[in-house]
Order: C-alpha cells, then sequence, then structure tokens
C-alpha cells in the first residue's frame, strides 16, 4: 500500500554520462523496476508515494548515447533506505 512518505535520492555523477537510470525495490528481495531516467545533469530525484516504516532499495546506472543505441555501465551498489 503506497503512502505519503518520500524520498529524496542523490545520484554522485560519472564524467561523460549522458544520464542515470533509478531503480527502486520496495522490500528485500522484490524485483527492482526502473523510478526514474535521469537527464541534462539532474542528479536528484523525489520518490514519493512511500509508505512510512518502510525498507527500500535502489540501485543506479549511468549510460552513453552510441549512435541510435545506449551504452550502460554496470549496476551500483544497492542502497538501502527507509521512510521515517
Amino acid at each position: 500500500m503506497r503512502g505519503g512518505g518520500k524520498l529524496r535520492v542523490t545520484v554522485s555523477g560519472v564524467k561523460n554520462a549522458e544520464g542515470y537510470e533509478l531503480y527502486m525495490a520496495d522490500g528485500e528481495g522484490k524485483s527492482f523496476v526502473l523510478a526514474a531516467t535521469l537527464t541534462g545533469g539532474t542528479l536528484k530525484y523525489t520518490v514519493g508515494g512511500l509508505s512510512n516504516s518502510n525498507n527500500y532499495y535502489f540501485k543506479v546506472r549511468s549510460y552513453i548515447t552510441m549512435g541510435r543505441s545506449k551504452v550502460y555501465s554496470s549496476f551500483s551498489e544497492i542502497q538501502k533506505s527507509n521512510v521515517l
């Protein structure tokens, strides 16, 4: 059940990256889903509608565009956070 909680996620920039894909899971062992694509130098994102006192897991990867295709980095380490 979604609630009124929010988390602000900050991504560490990577040199020459054109953008970032932020993935989120709403519990340990749950599947990650794309939460946001960050472009244009945006490195912060607020995820809303979260349940209070629940753990959330995030991972991110950067990308560049070559021709018509995106080339992705490997994923970051998974970070855990919770809404208080």
